[in-house]
């Protein structure tokens, strides 16, 4: 790399000072930067001690740094190539200027530089689909899985290498209703795959915290029904960590000693993860995670055998190509706007949202298949169903099926005990729902028994506590049950797909794109994506 390959002055001084600190074998920590900076007169130029402390944070520890810096190098033959280019058509449009030869003298100029874009075995960000269709391939040689779940697993992978971009990270909630069926295996393999993992099936409340701050790694936890229901301090520790960390910014605070004294410190838990175990998770988890269901494999479905020490170079070659692929599309991800299916809720849109970004930086098939595949998954699963939101479908089906405009309490809660797939018939220990338990449970919506008129078989009049249909109807518009309510509409068929193009709304940048920037912005991007900008 040299100093001409950064486009903005502020990253050209960085440079230089980094590359001055370390030719004197001085230390290049972001305080050392910041300190050789000021000492030279030059810290208002890069942009001031916040900027440059920005751009510093993370790029040691937590990526390899020779990929921005082909990201850098990359863009920075494209910005050559884009000027040679104008000044060739400039040359051709001349009065009087030969055309033919001033192209192709142009042509050859361009040539010099092919060959210094995509050094040292780049990947190309056209290389998406090939490279996430491998890793599919990969993953789903040593573990059974759907094709729906195959395709999310492989975005999430991707996300991993890239969640820095995103203001929100989804979990990955591996379960199964029995053992060996494939949940351990499956951490394992991405433990393979993922950037900077830890893969853990316990530790202690402190370790967890402080490791997940400093490192920011991709939690891999087995186990987790062990881990909820052991040690309350760990599984509070834990449940707390979770419930924040999906989102940027997310912290937990903790007392730590300092001296003689206990102090109230924040630690960030915002960092991808995938949870694993027997059961549901707790449902404020759950609803930040994307089901992943396991069975146990038939026969003809046995997947091959896991050896770590016969697939670790294959592996490590599946990542680096992911790794880098994720690299060469930071500025695409980076304030992407994708089409979400409308049928997810908010929180499920939440997580889907960075990676159908990846998926539509991809390109190829993988828009369509990625909404597809978020749209099953979600709608075939009911572990992040709410109670309360299970029990307004219910009841909204009741009201459809017996076309009645109202009905007495009792009636209610006998007709939704009725229900076998809900469960309503074991609540109370297994006596079943009764109108005051529906009482109860529908007291959060704000609706509640009152005086309703009814008719006998006999003709006779009486007055017991009721419902209106009209008392839930607000609530019905309010909160969708995309498992139970019939909302969740599959994306058009494969046959319909050919005439539809899902893309991202920011577009991949073109050679002109590149080389345009708005002096009045030059503010950093997050992590990497900053430092790495050209």
């Amino acid at each position: 790399m040299a100093t001409g390959d950064f486009f903005s002055e502020e990253h050209r001084i960085v440079f230089q000072a980094l590359s001055h600190l370390s030719g004197e074998s001085k230390p290049t920590d972001d305080v050392s930067l910041i300190s050789h900076l000021s000492d030279s007169d030059l810290l208002s130029k890069a942009g001031g001690a916040a900027y440059v402390a920005k751009l510093a944070d993370g790029l040691y520890d937590k990526f390899d740094v020779t990929i921005p810096a082909r990201r850098v190098h990359d863009l920075s033959v494209l910005r050559q190539i884009a000027t040679r280019s104008n000044q060739v058509v400039e040359a051709a449009l001349k009065p009087g200027a030969n055309s033919r030869d001033v192209v192709t003298c142009g042509i050859a100029s361009l040539r010099e530089l092919l060959p210094h874009l995509g050094v040292n075995g780049s990947v190309e960000q056209g290389d998406g689909p090939e490279i996430l269709e491998h890793l599919e391939r990969f993953i789903r040689r040593f573990v059974f899985l759907s094709a729906d779940q195959a395709t999310i697993l492989s975005l999430w992978t991707a996300h991993t290498h890239a969640f820095t971009c995103a203001t929100a990270t989804p979990y990955i909630a591996v379960s199964s209703a029995e053992k060996q069926s494939g949940k351990t295996r499956l951490l394992e393999v991405l433990d393979l795959l993922t950037a900077n993992p830890w893969l853990t099936g316990r530790t202690s409340a402190a370790a967890l915290v402080r490791k997940i701050a400093a490192e920011s790694p991709v939690l891999l936890l087995d186990e987790s029904d062990a881990a909820f229901g052991g040690e309350k301090e760990y599984a509070e520790t834990l449940r707390g960590i979770l419930n924040s960390g999906h989102r940027i910014g997310g912290k937990a605070s903790l007392c730590v000693r300092e001296g003689e004294n206990f102090v109230v410190r924040d630690f960030p838990t915002f960092c991808p993860k995938a949870i694993a175990g027997l059961g549901k998770l707790p449902d404020t988890v759950a609803d930040r995670s994307i089901p992943i269901v396991l069975k146990r494999a038939a026969t003809g479905e046995i997947p091959e055998r896991f050896r770590q020490r016969n697939i670790g170079a294959e592996a490590s070659q599946v990542r680096d190509s992911l790794a880098q692929w994720a690299a060469s599309i930071f500025e695409i991800l980076d304030g992407a706007d994708p089409f979400l299916p409308e049928s997810l809720t908010d929180r499920q849109q939440d997580g889907a949202e960075p990676l159908l970004a990846i998926a539509d930086a991809a390109g190829g098939d993988w828009p369509y298949k990625a909404r597809n595949a978020f749209v099953s998954l979600f709608s075939g699963s009911d572990h992040a169903e709410s109670n309360g939101t299970r029990l307004l479908a219910d009841i909204r089906s009741i009201f459809e099926e017996t076309e009645a405009d109202k009905m007495s309490s009792q009636e209610l809660a006998d007709a939704l005990v009725a229900i076998e797939t809900s469960p309503w018939g074991d609540w109370r220990r297994g006596k079943g729902l009764n109108p005051s338990s529906l009482s109860k449970l529908l007291k959060p919506f704000r609706i509640g028994p009152h005086n309703i008129k009814l008719r006998t078989a006999d003709g006779k009049d009486h007055v017991p506590k009721g419902y209106e249909r009209a008392d839930f109807e607000d609530a019905w518009s309010r909160y969708r049950s995309t498992a139970l309510s019939g909302n969740a509409t599959p994306l058009p068929t494969a046959k319909d797909a050919a005439v539809i193009q899902f893309s991202p709304a920011t577009g991949q940048d073109t050679v002109a794109a590149v080389n345009k920037r708005d002096p009045a912005t030059n503010g950093p991007r997050s992590g990497v994506a900053a430092f790495g900008e050209a």
